[in-house]
């Protein structure tokens, strides 16, 4: 897994598969924490099934951080 950009802005949840469009490659989830859209490309969820437990690992940079990092990383 890469480097995570900002710690403070990643985050995991365990979900169900409440929909699943193969075809097109989006999720509909249900966690605790309420309900997530997601897409992902299709040959990753081709064997997928609606019912399935997952974690989804999601994160996310400002656009100053993404610069920095990259940055960083080109040195």
């Amino acid at each position: 897994m890469e480097k995570v950009l900002h710690p403070h802005h990643e985050y995991k949840m365990v979900s169900t598969i409440e929909n699943i469009d193969h075809s097109k490659g989006n999720l509909k989830l249900k966690a605790h924490s309420g309900e997530l859209a997601i897409h992902f490309p299709p040959a990753v969820v081709k064997d997928l099934k609606v019912g399935q437990v997952i974690t989804v690992y999601v994160g996310f940079a400002t656009e100053a951080e993404a610069q920095k990092a990259q940055t960083q990383k080109a040195q």
